[in-house]
């Protein structure tokens, strides 16, 4: 005799006929389990899927994982290296790891005093994409409203495609990526060094006179090869001649 497992197996079968035959979309796991049958997929479900996290473990395991990569210093592309996935996998078979993408914003004034974003995103390879560039200038740039576009990126993409989002300091924008981080804890806020920099530099300058004196010299050298056609063509030529950049 049939049993009843056997019965709603086979029942399932022919169901999965129709449905094809229809081009009903198929479901990987009823897909799953229609190839291997009820023991079979009673014996997966027991090795293979008993150690799958649940969504507060994953939480953990991408902040473990990414105290690891920051304080010791290893350089995080490691995490697609096929090595390291399948020391992921060994340890818990569900776990899913992001990979290394990178979304980067910017915003500027136009000479027309329009409010443009940059989205930028750059990858493993250290290639980098414009996404999109748009004008808010109708917008009030809070942090919720710059939050809800980059969310809208992320989950264009996929929020396991993205490692970190990167942006000047300000303070809207430092808003923004908390809100990001609150909504995919794996996804870390970074500050802009080159930001980082230009602040402390332009703050030991406004401090100190020989910074000013310094600033005032170069600014008076711009000047004079900027209204200087002659001069400015032979410091052109000079450029292109030593290839400086």
């Amino acid at each position: 005799d049939e049993s009843i497992s056997e019965y709603s197996y086979n029942k399932k079968r022919k169901k999965a006929k129709i449905k094809k035959s229809v081009g009903r979309p198929e479901d990987p796991v009823n897909n799953e389990y229609i190839k291997l049958g009820p023991s079979e997929m009673k014996l997966h479900l027991a090795l293979e899927c008993k150690n799958v996290p649940d969504q507060g473990q994953e939480k953990l395991i991408n902040k473990a994982l990414t105290r690891f990569f920051t304080c010791c210093g290893i350089p995080f592309w490691v995490v697609e290296s096929p090595f390291f996935v399948d020391l992921l996998k060994n340890l818990n078979a569900g776990y899913m790891s992001s990979d290394r993408r990178t979304l980067i914003l910017d915003g500027w004034m136009s000479r027309l005093h329009y409010s443009y974003y940059a989205f930028v995103i750059i990858t493993l390879d250290r290639h980098q994409y414009v996404h999109f560039v748009q004008d808010f200038s109708s917008y009030s740039h809070t942090g919720s409203f710059i939050s809800n576009e980059i969310i809208k990126i992320i989950e264009e993409i996929g929020p396991k495609k993205f490692g970190a989002v990167v942006s000047d300091g300000a303070a809207a924008m430092q808003l923004a990526k908390s809100f990001v981080a609150q909504k995919y804890p794996h996804i870390i806020p970074i500050c802009c060094i080159a930001h980082h920099i230009q602040l402390i530099a332009a703050d030991i300058i406004k401090k100190t006179s020989f910074g000013s004196q310094v600033l005032s010299k170069c600014q008076k050298f711009i000047t004079y090869f900027q209204n200087s056609h002659v001069p400015g063509a032979q410091l052109r030529d000079e450029i292109k001649k030593f290839l400086i950049k």
